[in-house]
C-alpha cells in the first residue's frame, strides 16, 4: 500500500517537472517572439 502511494507520488512529481520544464521553454519562446514583434514595430 505505502510502496503504491511512493510510486504515485514519484510519478506524480516527474510530471510536473516535465511539463514546468516544457511549460517554461513554451514561456520562453513566447517571451522571445514578443520581443521580436516589438522590435519589428520600433523599426517599421
Amino acid at each position: 500500500m505505502i510502496s503504491t502511494f511512493s510510486i504515485v507520488v514519484v510519478i506524480g512529481l516527474f510530471g510536473l517537472f516535465t511539463v514546468g520544464i516544457l511549460g517554461k521553454k513554451k514561456f520562453k519562446g513566447f517571451i522571445e517572439f514578443v520581443r521580436l514583434q516589438t522590435n519589428l514595430d520600433i523599426l517599421v
